[in-house]
């Protein structure tokens, strides 16, 4: 059953949330390690839930736990980076290590959503996923790092703007990789046959 909550508002707004919740728990160190992929995978849950389809049990599950997981291994992609050939300490390192680690992370919560949600378009999604996972993957990084080194904010600062802004811009993509629902395909179909 669909439901008619609109997903481009939804989603963004979801995110959001969890992203600033997630930049708040990085400030207990313990929490951060795992805290920010549980927010995010409740926030895409929430969203899907309200917006796409209802959700059982089992699928709230497994989507925080591709979420958790996709949080986990886009933080090993990060610390693996630096050992890449010509990577250093600056900005542009931290660009390349933010891009790696969002698509990681971002591929991992792509998948999972696909074995898990049959709405959603298989090509699209492991598109559109990736694809902002690693843009705000950069984007993450560059500016975390440009607060946190060139600014007299620092950290906390620095997290506080970078969870918002991946997770609001990855969850943001998710109501472009839904499949067309049948009463969208109908009306195609009846157009097109009408000029045979």
């Amino acid at each position: 059953m669909n439901n008619t909550q609109p997903a481009f508002f939804v989603f963004p707004v979801a995110g959001l949330c969890s992203g600033v919740c997630s930049g708040i728990s990085v400030v207990v160190p313990p929490l951060g390690v795992f805290v920010p992929g549980i927010l995010f995978g409740f926030a895409l849950t929430y969203s899907l839930n309200t917006s796409v389809t209802r959700l059982s049990t089992g699928q709230r599950a497994a989507i925080i736990a591709a979420s958790s997981t996709g949080f986990v291994a886009a933080s090993i992609a990060c610390l693996l980076s630096a050992r890449l050939p010509g990577f250093d300490n600056g900005l542009l390192y931290s660009t390349y290590a933010g891009a790696i680690a969002g698509t990681t992370g971002a591929m991992i919560v792509a998948v999972g959503i696909l074995l898990t949600i049959s709405s959603m378009s298989l090509i699209r999604t492991l598109l559109f996923v990736p694809v902002a996972g690693a843009l705000f993957g950069a984007a993450f990084m560059f500016v975390g790092v440009y607060i946190s080194d060139h600014t007299p904010f620092g950290h906390p600062f620095d997290d506080l703007v970078s969870y918002p802004l991946w997770q609001t811009c990855v969850a943001s993509v998710f109501p472009a990789c839904q499949r067309l629902s049948a009463v969208e395909i109908a009306p195609n179909k009846a157009v097109n046959g009408s000029r045979r």
